[in-house]
């Protein structure tokens, strides 16, 4: 300070958006891209500051393949136009905003098989935990597959035992239909709903 200066400070105002999570939700996390802020998973709500005309875009991640990002509600501000949508990109404007997210768990709906005949043989479909599994000896068993969001496709994959010359699909769904002979193959079953197989192993 050898002489008198001058100093200007330029303050440039923010806008707040604040991402809560819908009463109800499941576990989930909610990200701002680009700027990497995040709601996580044990956040309930929280509010960040952005520029005007900042561009910005929301989405929901789930961190367990039990549950499904449901999609954005609630909104105010420029956030209203997230209402309905999983994902969605907005400018900041001149006022706060605001908006919810709602994780909910899938539903599941379940997949029986029994075994009839005299013959043996080895069934089982992929699934969610553990799905259906049947070994040689095993006359039914059951397993659950998600119906929403979106439907499971369950792959039924079966081995016959030595002995047992075919098997036929006296109930069935999806392509687990008709009779095989072959000692090694798979039918799809689309899980939109609860299926019933029964397999004749002879």
């Amino acid at each position: 300070m050898d002489e008198a200066r001058d100093v200007k400070a330029f303050f440039i105002e923010t806008r707040g958006l604040t991402i809560a999570k819908a009463e109800g939700s499941h576990p989930g996390i909610v990200k701002v891209l680009p700027t990497g802020n995040i709601c996580v998973v044990r956040c309930d709500s929280a509010t960040y500051n952005y520029l005007e005309g900042q561009e910005l875009t929301l989405k929901g991640v789930v961190p367990s393949k039990l549950d499904h990002f449901a999609g954005f509600s609630g909104g105010t501000g420029d956030a209203e136009a997230c209402n309905g949508q999983t994902e969605c990109t907005i400018t900041i404007g001149a006022g706060d905003s605001s908006i919810e997210a709602l994780f909910e768990g899938n539903e599941e709906v379940a997949l029986s098989l029994q075994k009839q005949g005299g013959g043996q043989a080895t069934i089982t479909a992929n699934g969610n935990y553990p799905g259906l599994r049947c070994l040689n000896t095993c006359s039914s068993a059951s397993g659950t597959f998600y119906s929403e969001p979106s439907a499971e496709v369950a792959t039924v994959s079966w081995t016959l035992n030595a002995g047992t010359s075919s098997i036929e699909w006296t109930t069935a769904a999806g392509t687990c239909t008709g009779s095989s002979e072959e000692v090694e193959g798979s039918c799809e079953v689309t899980m939109d709903e609860a299926h019933e197989l029964v397999a004749k192993l002879e």
